[in-house]
Protein backbone atom coordinates (compact mmCIF):
# COMPACT_ATOMS: atom_id res chain seq x y z
CA UNK A 1 0.00 0.00 0.00
CA UNK A 2 1.44 3.35 -1.11
CA UNK A 3 0.46 6.41 0.48
CA UNK A 4 1.14 10.35 -0.99
CA UNK A 5 0.79 13.54 0.47
CA UNK A 6 0.66 17.22 -1.46
CA UNK A 7 -0.01 20.09 -0.96
CA UNK A 8 -1.20 22.54 -4.01
CA UNK A 9 -2.78 26.60 -4.10
CA UNK A 10 -5.61 26.51 -5.72
CA UNK A 11 -5.58 28.21 -9.04
CA UNK A 12 -6.41 31.98 -9.37
CA UNK A 13 -9.71 31.22 -11.58
CA UNK A 14 -10.68 28.10 -8.73
CA UNK A 15 -14.32 29.03 -7.55
CA UNK A 16 -14.81 26.18 -4.77
CA UNK A 17 -18.53 27.44 -4.88
CA UNK A 18 -18.94 27.23 -8.60
CA UNK A 19 -19.54 24.26 -10.93
CA UNK A 20 -16.34 23.06 -11.29
CA UNK A 21 -15.55 23.78 -7.54
CA UNK A 22 -15.38 21.22 -4.53
CA UNK A 23 -18.79 19.39 -5.03
CA UNK A 24 -17.09 18.46 -8.66
CA UNK A 25 -13.74 17.70 -6.85
CA UNK A 26 -15.49 15.76 -4.24
CA UNK A 27 -17.66 13.95 -6.93
CA UNK A 28 -15.16 12.52 -9.37
CA UNK A 29 -12.88 11.73 -6.76
CA UNK A 30 -15.08 9.08 -5.01
CA UNK A 31 -16.19 7.53 -8.24
CA UNK A 32 -12.29 7.57 -9.62
CA UNK A 33 -11.21 6.61 -6.27
CA UNK A 34 -14.18 3.83 -5.37
CA UNK A 35 -12.96 2.42 -9.23
CA UNK A 36 -9.25 1.75 -8.14
CA UNK A 37 -9.52 1.34 -4.77
CA UNK A 38 -7.77 4.23 -3.54
CA UNK A 39 -8.79 6.22 -0.07
CA UNK A 40 -7.70 8.99 1.87
CA UNK A 41 -8.85 12.52 2.29
CA UNK A 42 -8.75 16.39 1.03
CA UNK A 43 -8.58 19.50 3.13
CA UNK A 44 -9.33 22.63 1.58
CA UNK A 45 -8.92 26.15 3.20
CA UNK A 46 -7.10 29.49 2.57
CA UNK A 47 -6.84 28.36 -1.40
CA UNK A 48 -5.00 25.59 -0.34
CA UNK A 49 -5.09 22.26 -0.86
CA UNK A 50 -3.74 19.21 1.35
CA UNK A 51 -4.11 15.80 0.36
CA UNK A 52 -3.51 12.26 1.16
CA UNK A 53 -4.37 9.48 -1.43
CA UNK A 54 -3.78 5.95 -0.08
CA UNK A 55 -3.62 2.82 -2.53
CA UNK A 56 -1.60 0.63 -4.91
CA UNK A 57 1.18 3.00 -6.41
CA UNK A 58 0.63 2.91 -9.79
CA UNK A 59 -3.35 4.12 -9.59
CA UNK A 60 -2.25 6.64 -6.48
CA UNK A 61 0.69 8.00 -9.45
CA UNK A 62 -1.95 7.61 -11.81
CA UNK A 63 -4.60 9.85 -10.19
CA UNK A 64 -1.96 12.15 -9.01
CA UNK A 65 -0.61 12.54 -12.77
CA UNK A 66 -4.18 13.80 -12.95
CA UNK A 67 -4.05 15.96 -10.05
CA UNK A 68 -0.85 17.55 -11.41
CA UNK A 69 -2.51 18.91 -14.80
CA UNK A 70 -5.59 20.12 -13.40
CA UNK A 71 -6.08 23.65 -13.78
CA UNK A 72 -7.81 24.30 -10.51
CA UNK A 73 -4.31 23.38 -8.96
CA UNK A 74 -0.87 24.84 -9.45
CA UNK A 75 2.53 24.92 -7.14
CA UNK A 76 1.91 21.52 -5.92
CA UNK A 77 4.41 20.01 -3.41
CA UNK A 78 4.82 16.29 -2.25
CA UNK A 79 4.99 16.95 1.20
CA UNK A 80 5.44 12.74 2.08
CA UNK A 81 5.70 9.60 -0.86
CA UNK A 82 5.75 6.52 1.02
CA UNK A 83 4.98 2.69 1.33
CA UNK A 84 2.66 2.13 4.01
CA UNK A 85 1.63 -1.16 6.61
CA UNK A 86 -1.95 -0.18 5.82
CA UNK A 87 -4.79 3.10 5.42
CA UNK A 88 -5.56 5.62 7.73
CA UNK A 89 -8.78 5.92 5.49
CA UNK A 90 -9.78 2.04 4.48
CA UNK A 91 -13.20 3.07 4.27
CA UNK A 92 -12.88 6.66 2.95
CA UNK A 93 -13.11 7.18 -1.18
CA UNK A 94 -12.38 10.29 -0.24
CA UNK A 95 -13.02 12.36 2.92
CA UNK A 96 -13.04 15.77 2.72
CA UNK A 97 -12.77 19.02 5.63
CA UNK A 98 -12.74 23.00 4.79
CA UNK A 99 -11.20 23.14 8.62
CA UNK A 100 -14.23 25.07 10.50
CA UNK A 101 -14.63 25.10 13.94
CA UNK A 102 -13.48 21.56 15.52
CA UNK A 103 -11.58 20.54 13.13
CA UNK A 104 -9.86 23.90 12.58
CA UNK A 105 -8.61 23.18 16.60
CA UNK A 106 -7.66 19.44 15.86
CA UNK A 107 -5.03 20.53 12.75
CA UNK A 108 -4.20 23.66 14.94
CA UNK A 109 -3.50 21.77 17.54
CA UNK A 110 -0.75 19.52 16.05
CA UNK A 111 0.45 22.53 14.07
CA UNK A 112 -1.30 25.96 13.35
CA UNK A 113 -3.01 26.09 9.70
CA UNK A 114 -1.71 29.25 8.97
CA UNK A 115 2.03 27.87 10.14
CA UNK A 116 1.24 25.32 7.14
CA UNK A 117 0.06 28.26 4.19
CA UNK A 118 3.41 30.52 5.15
CA UNK A 119 5.31 27.65 4.64
CA UNK A 120 4.11 26.41 1.81
CA UNK A 121 4.15 30.13 0.17
CA UNK A 122 7.32 30.79 1.56
CA UNK A 123 8.60 27.92 -0.08
CA UNK A 124 9.83 26.45 3.24
CA UNK A 125 9.78 22.40 4.17
CA UNK A 126 6.22 21.38 5.41
CA UNK A 127 7.21 18.67 8.48
CA UNK A 128 5.78 15.55 6.84
CA UNK A 129 5.30 13.65 10.29
CA UNK A 130 3.33 16.54 11.38
CA UNK A 131 1.18 16.67 8.25
CA UNK A 132 0.74 12.73 8.32
CA UNK A 133 -0.15 13.50 12.06
CA UNK A 134 -2.98 15.94 10.93
CA UNK A 135 -4.58 13.02 8.67
CA UNK A 136 -4.40 10.50 11.96
CA UNK A 137 -5.96 12.44 14.12
CA UNK A 138 -8.76 12.95 11.96
CA UNK A 139 -8.96 9.33 11.84
CA UNK A 140 -9.33 8.96 15.68
CA UNK A 141 -11.30 11.83 16.05
CA UNK A 142 -14.08 10.13 13.42
CA UNK A 143 -14.19 6.78 15.05
CA UNK A 144 -14.43 8.40 18.39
Amino acid sequence: MFQLIYLSWASDTFDPFGPRGMQSILNTAQNFNSSKNITGMLIFRNQLFLQLLEGEQKDVMELFEKIKSDPRHKDIQVILSQEGDKKVFPNWSMAYSDLTGRELDIVNEIMPWDQVVEDFKNGKEVPNNKILSIFLRFKYDQAA
